[in-house]
């Protein structure tokens, strides 16, 4: 019986001696394969890791950001130049948008203070506000403006907390918390005593209407915005609204869902909320009337410019229609051009031609619109040649002239020497005349002068 009985002790040593020769001496093997895959073991789990730690405790952050501002400053000592040069158009491009919003702020407020401080309008504006027993910032907002933003609230759905306040008077915000509690009272009234379907979100207010004030309320899962609108509201005000309450339920999803009454967390959210601080300004009837003549300015100017348009098509036709043309013999055009309104035409012509209005009136070209300028030279061009020839044999009725096979002018008919002489030396005149190859022996000379 002793004998089946067997030691704890000699068991658990029969045990280790089998997990040494399986793992090794003191893991020795199983370290041997973490280490050599440890890079790709600890890479699949890494981002993991860090998520979770972090959400657990937070020590990720706390650990990072040390080394993170450590890494930095060292960084910054060793290459100073390097990273201002890489910083430099980023910093220059802040700068210059700051101090041009800052300046085109400056000039509005300093033309409105002008415009609206010392004159009979701002005495009517300060009697009507005081008439309708309002504030005069709030009476000259609603003249000035065709609308425009003036409070923001961000109330924790679930408390009906103020999270946040934004307005354009720094003295509206004193009662933001008393205006948040009421707004959340009357949305849980009318939740309350009007619910017919049973259903909460179908009754919850999205809007409050009084006069000339609007309050336009967006509600979300965790946090309510409201926006306090002077004047007529437009469309895109309420999609920005919306906009802007996704954006924040988004960039706040944790501290609204674990939100114990510390606003701290919200803080940085002016960034955010300061895009619906909007407005637009009402258009004056002196604007009105400037962008009236403006536009008729604008109309004249189109006008004349398509009549100009119009009149400078008309000479390109005109002026490709003349270039298309063939100039008769003794006329050869050298430009075209369009100046001063018209169409400008270079040419030379042989002066013992058709004149170019003559030629031009036979093309059918109006010649209101057309300007020559003709330099006269001597054409040699056959045609021309035989012009000039029948001209001279004109004055000379009784000599006739002729071709032969040969291409040779034959002259013939009966002349006195003397005319016979002028004849012969206004023939030679003729520029050309030589290569119609001219032969005078068939003329006769006859008695007489």
């Amino acid at each position: 019986m002793s004998n089946q009985q067997q030691n704890p002790d000699a068991q658990d040593n029969s045990l280790d001696k089998i997990r040494q020769l399986i793992v090794g001496r003191d893991d020795k093997y199983v370290k041997d394969v973490v280490s050599r895959d440890a890079k790709v073991i600890v890479t699949d789990v890494v981002s993991e890791a860090l998520h979770e730690r972090e959400n657990a405790d937070g020590s990720v952050n706390k650990v990072l950001v040390p080394l993170v501002e450590k890494s930095l400053h060292r960084s910054i000592e060793a290459n100073s130049e390097k990273i201002v040069g890489t910083l430099y158009p980023l910093v220059g491009t802040l700068v210059r948008k700051a101090v041009s919003s800052f300046l085109v702020d400056f000039v509005e407020r300093t033309n409105a203070l002008i415009e609206n401080s010392f004159s009979p309008k701002s005495v009517s504006w300060r009697f009507k506000a005081w008439q309708s027993g309002v504030k005069y910032a709030d009476f000259v907002a609603s003249q000035v403006y065709q609308y425009q933003v003036q409070q923001l609230f961000v109330i924790h759905r679930e408390t009906g907390t103020l999270l946040h306040t934004m307005s354009t008077d720094p003295d509206r915000s004193k009662d933001a918390d008393l205006i948040s509690s009421m707004l959340v009272a009357i949305n849980d009234f009318v939740a309350d005593a009007f619910q017919p379907t049973g259903n909460e979100a179908e009754n919850e207010l999205g809007e409050i209407k009084t006069g000339d004030f609007t309050l336009l309320i967006k509600i979300g899962p965790q946090a309510i915005l409201v926006a306090a609108v002077v004047g007529s509201v437009p469309p895109e005000i309420r999609s920005k609204l919306q906009q802007t309450l996704e954006e924040f339920h988004q960039f706040y999803q944790k501290p609204l869902l674990e939100y114990e009454g510390d606003n701290s967390a919200f803080e940085g959210c002016e960034t955010l909320l300061n895009d619906c601080l909007i407005s637009q300004k009402k258009e004056s009837e002196g604007g009105k009337k400037k962008h009236l003549v403006g536009a008729l300015v604008l109309g004249a100017v189109l006008i004349i410019l398509m009549f100009l348009a119009f009149l400078r098509i008309e000479l390109s036709i005109l002026q490709n229609t003349i270039r298309s043309l063939t100039p008769p013999a003794g006329i050869v055009i050298t430009d075209t051009a369009i100046e001063n309104g018209k169409v400008q035409v270079r040419m030379l012509r042989d002066p013992s031609i058709l004149t170019a209005p003559r030629w031009l009136e036979n093309e059918g070209i109006a010649l209101n619109d057309v300007v020559l300028y003709e330099e006269p030279f001597v054409s040699l061009q056959a045609s021309v040649v035989e012009e000039k020839l029948n001209r001279l044999l004109s004055v000379y009725p009784a000599v006739t002239s002729r071709t032969d096979e040969k291409n040779n002018l034959k002259f013939s008919g009966n002349l006195p020497l003397g005319a016979l002489t002028q004849f012969t030396r206004e023939l030679n005149a003729i520029p050309g005349i030589l290569q119609l190859k001219p032969d005078l022996s068939g003329i006769s000379i006859t008695a007489g002068q």
